[in-house]
C-alpha cells in the first residue's frame, strides 16, 4: 500500500473483521453480538519512520454497560470501526476507545520505549496526541469476557484463540516493523494454544508490562535496591495525561522500564 492508502487499509481490515465475524461470531464466554473493533490508524502511520503496532489488552465493556448498550445498538460496520466514532476529547487527545491510548499513558510508554530501541527514530517528541498519528493501536484481545465485573484476559490461554484470526489480519494487512505488546500477551499469543510464536519472531517486538495505575504505581517496590530518583527522567515524562492517569507517577514507571530491560536492543528476544 502507498502512502495515500490510509482509507485502503482500514477498509481492507473492516471487510477481514466483518467477515470472520460473520463466520464464528462472538466466543460463549464473551458479550454477544459485538463485533471486536479494528486497529486505529493514525493519520501519518503510512508516513512514520517505521511502522509501529501498540497492543494494549481487552476492551473493558463489562465496567461500562452504558457503553455496551450504545455498541450493541450500533450496526456491524459501525461497531467494527467504533475507534474511529469516538471523536476529539476536551483536552485534544482523540478517543479511540482503548482508554490506555486515551489517557496517555501507554503512548507515552511506547514512545519511551522506541527512543530506548533506538535514539534516532524520528516520531514526534512533541505530546502523546501526535504520536498517536504516527502509529497504529489496537487491543489484542477482540473481545470481552461476559459479566458485571473486569476480567483481565492476559493470564488466561483459554480466553485467546477466538483473537487469533483477527491478530492474523492486523499482522497481515498492516505489516507492522515494531509491535509493542504487554509480555503476559505475548507468552500467551506464542503458546501453543494460539500458536503465533512463529510469524510473532518475524517482527521487531518489544515487551512492555501492563499499564494499569497498580502496575505503575508499584513500580518503585518491583526493583529492590534501585533508587529510581537517581535514574534519568525520560524527556516524555512530561508529556501530559488525562483522566486520572496524570496522578499515576508514569516518569517513575519509565524509570523502573529502564532497569528491566537493560538493553532495549535485546528486548526483542524475550517472549
Amino acid at each position: 500500500m502507498g502512502v495515500d492508502d490510509r482509507d485502503a487499509l482500514t477498509q481492507a481490515l473492516a471487510l477481514s473483521y466483518g467477515a470472520e465475524y460473520n463466520k464464528a461470531c462472538s466466543p460463549q464466554w464473551a458479550f454477544q453480538d459485538i463485533a471486536p473493533a479494528i486497529p486505529y490508524i493514525g493519520e501519518r502511520f503510512l508516513e512514520a519512520p517505521k511502522k509501529v503496532l501498540i497492543y494494549a489488552s481487552a476492551e473493558n465493556l463489562a465496567c461500562d454497560p452504558t457503553h455496551r448498550r450504545v455498541l450493541e445498538a450500533w450496526r456491524r460496520p459501525k461497531q467494527i470501526e467504533r475507534a474511529y466514532r469516538g471523536g476529539q476529547l476536551p483536552d485534544g487527545m482523540r478517543c479511540v476507545m482503548i482508554e490506555p491510548i486515551t489517557n496517555g499513558s501507554l503512548l507515552m510508554a511506547a514512545r519511551h520505549a522506541l527512543h530506548k530501541y533506538d535514539a534516532d527514530l524520528s516520531f514526534s517528541r512533541a505530546s502523546a496526541e501526535d504520536f498517536l498519528e504516527e502509529v497504529t493501536v489496537a487491543n489484542p484481545s477482540k473481545f470481552t469476557i461476559a459479566g458485571d465485573a473486569n476480567i483481565d484476559p492476559a493470564k488466561k490461554a483459554m480466553y485467546w484463540p477466538p483473537s487469533k484470526p483477527y491478530i492474523v489480519a492486523d499482522l497481515d494487512l498492516i505489516k507492522p516493523d515494531i509491535i509493542i505488546v504487554p509480555r503476559t500477551i505475548l507468552s500467551k499469543l506464542s503458546g501453543r494454544k494460539v500458536g503465533l510464536g512463529a510469524s510473532l519472531r518475524s517482527f521487531t517486538i518489544l515487551p512492555n508490562w501492563q499499564i494499569t495505575s497498580r502496575t505503575v504505581r508499584n513500580a518503585r517496590r518491583v526493583v529492590p535496591g534501585k533508587n529510581l530518583s537517581k535514574i534519568e527522567l525520560s524527556p516524555f515524562s512530561i508529556w501530559k495525561l488525562t483522566r486520572g492517569a496524570e496522578r499515576w507517577g508514569m516518569e517513575y514507571y519509565l524509570q523502573w522500564l529502564d532497569v528491566i530491560a537493560k538493553d532495549w536492543k535485546q528486548m526483542s528476544a524475550v517472549s
